[in-house]
């Protein structure tokens, strides 16, 4: 890649919130790619086919890259370079598109809570841990905020870090999650349960802390999550609850709503959850159908 078509592909990149060391990612992997294709191909990535694509894929296989993960994210910045070049009308399809790598690891499929499930488990939580429990009830309060943001807003424990005191806007009822390197930014509504919360835990908590601009100080305890389980069985991990409420969006408001509530980067990693729905209708037709009341 020249210095010039460097410039012009980070600017794009740049455009759809890929910043960072993400960018120099891109530029290596991608000028790797257009020097293998002069070098034994002799074509332009303009002048690429897929078989070109599939040959340097099996080039880094015996060469570089046996990982069968590290190839397909090699491949996925080969499909967004391609986009680039489509945008710009260099090419007229993209070569990359439609490739697909065998023996990837497909999304695990979670035992998912339902909506319901979720706000069980949060209501059990406020009064046995927040109401009742008066020996720490500023740490208390502040996992079951944080709580509420895994089930309602599906934020990521990276994400929950990241958190100040203005991302909030109680005013017009709504939180703005920061972007991180694999995450774009977005904001989302609070719920009626989360407003009052956070009225009282900035004005009476957080001034006490060390760090009052840090929404969430030390984010939180790994023996939360043990509470949770004592709470409820069913309860594995916070990816849990983040995998329950994406698959509940994409049911209920379509995948690319979906994918800017999650804050996915690309609609497949949305897509993904569309297994977990599928999983769904199933157990549901196995529950409900005729046959099975016989």
């Amino acid at each position: 890649m020249t210095t010039n078509e460097k410039q012009k592909f980070t600017a794009y990149l740049q455009a759809h919130h890929i910043h960072g060391k993400t960018i120099s990612d891109y530029l290596s992997r991608v000028n790797q790619y257009t020097q293998w294709l002069q070098s034994h191909t002799h074509k332009e990535a303009e002048q690429a086919e897929k078989k070109d694509i599939l040959n340097y894929l099996h080039y880094l296989q015996t060469h570089s890259q046996p990982d069968m993960g590290t190839r397909q994210h090699t491949l996925g910045m080969i499909n967004r370079y391609y986009a680039y070049l489509l945008q710009n009308k260099r090419v007229i399809k993209n070569p990359a598109q439609l490739i697909n790598l065998r023996g990837t690891r497909k999304q695990r499929l979670l035992k998912l809570f339902t909506v319901e499930e979720m706000q069980q488990l949060a209501d059990a939580h406020y009064y046995l841990c927040v109401k009742y429990d008066v020996n720490q009830p500023n740490l208390n309060l502040r996992n079951h905020i944080a709580l509420l943001l895994y089930i309602h807003q599906g934020i990521k424990p990276q994400e929950l870090n990241l958190l100040n005191t203005e991302a909030l806007d109680l005013r017009k009822a709504v939180i703005k999650i920061p972007a991180t390197r694999k995450t774009n930014a977005r904001t989302l509504p609070l719920h009626a349960t989360q407003i009052g919360l956070f009225y009282e835990y900035i004005n009476n908590v957080l001034p006490a802390l060390r760090n009052p601009k840090h929404l969430l100080v030390n984010a939180v305890p790994k023996d939360f999550s043990k509470d949770l389980k004592k709470i409820n069985l069913k309860f594995i991990s916070f990816k849990q609850l983040r995998a329950s409420i994406i698959t509940h969006w994409v049911q209920t408001q379509g995948l690319r709503r979906a994918q800017y509530n999650a804050g996915h980067r690309y609609i497949s990693s949305t897509q993904n959850y569309l297994a977990n729905d599928m999983e769904s209708l199933k157990n549901d037709i196995n529950k409900y159908h005729p046959i099975q009341a016989l």
